[in-house]
């Protein structure tokens, strides 16, 4: 069951304040300067490839790159210490194989957390809990962010557990119980021990909490064993547990966990409103949330209104011409680059020949050296393309900034890259839009 973000924005504005809980996962602070723990997996798994291979960490730099990805992760899956890793230890299991002193792993969490300030989202969230429409928070994360939005929140975590006592769930203020502790005085629960159980204070207290209201799930996989059990017991022991609704915030398009859908749909069949929320980020969510309750904050306001300055639209139209659509590119600084790319001995001696092979193909390829290319994609599918025409066998190489340099002066390799990314038999229509993280182009079919 999804709904969309409208839907739960009309509810929550019209329930009682502070009906919900907010359970907050990494990806509510990832704007902020802190990495999901999707992307501290390819972290941890680049770190051990490339201190494994004695290669230098530059030349799998882009870890967003599925062909980087690749490369990293078939040769993981051939170790025998990482095989057969359930996608829910992953974050735990390699986070320990690479740093299995705990003093280490704590600094490895404080450098990022240090750094970290909250933006527009967390901002927000510090405006609705100022208003009272949200006032007790859950949360794995280790950073200090609720605490920089809202200064007199008042905090537990593992070190300070004895006076969860104190804390009674009526109470009229604003509460954060942080459930993995606190960077700054407490041991850090991140490897898959110390996942599987939770303080048992704190696990005590969220039930309780749980039997008493809804809650918003944001920002988290539900990777952890421990948070699960506790969803999933309080559900199935109290058939009168989140009287507001079960509600989980996924991005749109992302993957749903089994665990979770099997979690939504006993809810529902219990009787219970639940369901998945449909979002395009924390930070919109929390921006939506705010505006529609008509809150006002001066410095809210103030960082919305400079976003909104910034977001300002231009369009491109071309004239008519007969060259090809096109967009002047000198504009255009290269800040990263592919720094591994496939290379292999070839028969191939024509750029006519190579293009005629590439085309229509999800490959990008140059010659490089003499009888030799480099290609980048998938490499089952350069494999086959090329299978007539591999002398030698595949190899990985890293390139540097001198090898497109060169490669460009030689080959107009670059300008190769920017007429595949830029050209189409589409007329461009519309517009970038700066703003918020996003771009976007889009195209009308020519007639």
């Amino acid at each position: 069951m999804i709904i969309s973000e409208a839907q739960f924005i009309r509810e929550f504005e019209v329930v009682r304040d502070a009906s919900f809980i907010f359970f907050l996962g990494a990806g509510a602070s990832r704007t902020s300067g802190i990495p999901t723990a999707n992307e501290m997996i390819w972290f941890f798994k680049r770190a051990i490839y490339c201190s494994v291979n004695n290669i230098s960490p530059e030349s799998c730099k882009d870890l967003a790159n599925p062909n980087v990805q690749q490369i990293i992760d078939s040769w993981i899956k051939n170790q025998p210490e990482h095989r057969n890793i359930k996608w829910e230890e992953e974050y735990s299991h390699f986070f320990e194989a690479i740093y299995p002193t705990k003093d280490v792993r704590r600094e490895f969490i404080e450098k990022y957390v240090i750094k970290a300030t909250p933006i527009i989202g967390y901002k927000c969230l510090g405006a609705l809990i100022k208003a009272g429409k949200i006032r007790d928070i859950f949360t794995t994360n280790f950073d200090t962010l609720v605490e920089a939005v809202y200064p007199n929140i008042f905090v537990i975590s593992d070190e300070s557990a004895a006076r969860v006592h104190k804390v009674r769930v009526v109470d009229n203020y604003p509460k954060l119980i942080k459930l993995h502790g606190d960077f700054r005085y407490d041991h850090l629960r991140n490897t898959t021990e110390e996942l599987k159980q939770l303080n048992q204070i704190l696990e005590f207290k969220m039930k309780e909490f749980l039997n008493q209201f809804g809650i918003v799930i944001l920002g988290y996989s539900g990777r952890d064993d421990s948070i699960m059990k506790v969803l999933e017991e309080t559900a199935r022991h109290n058939l009168n547990s989140f009287p507001k609704g079960f509600y989980w915030c996924i991005l749109k398009g992302e993957r749903k966990y089994e665990r979770v859908e099997s979690l939504i749909e006993f809810l529902r069949e219990s009787g219970r409103n639940a369901a998945f929320i449909e979002i395009t980020s924390f930070d919109d969510f929390m921006i939506n949330l705010y505006h529609f309750c008509g809150i006002k904050d001066e410095q809210v306001e103030a960082e919305l209104a400079s976003t909104k300055e910034n977001k300002k639209p231009f369009f491109y139209k071309p004239q008519k011409s007969n060259l090809r659509p096109h967009l002047k590119t000198n504009w255009i600084k290269i800040e990263e680059y592919p720094t591994t790319v496939y290379s292999f001995k070839t028969d191939i001696n024509e750029w006519s020949e190579l293009d005629g092979l590439v085309k229509g193909q999800p490959v990008l390829a140059s010659f490089a050296y003499p009888k030799s290319i480099i290609a980048i994609g998938n490499r089952s599918v350069i494999e086959n393309l090329f299978k007539d025409h591999i002398l030698e066998p595949i190899q990985i190489r890293n390139i540097t900034y001198e090898d497109i340099a060169r490669m460009n002066r030689d080959h107009g390799f670059v300008y190769s890259l920017f007429y595949s990314i830029f050209y189409s038999p589409r007329r461009q229509k519309g517009a970038f839009e700066r703003g918020l993280g996003r771009a976007c182009l889009s195209y009308e079919q020519e007639s």
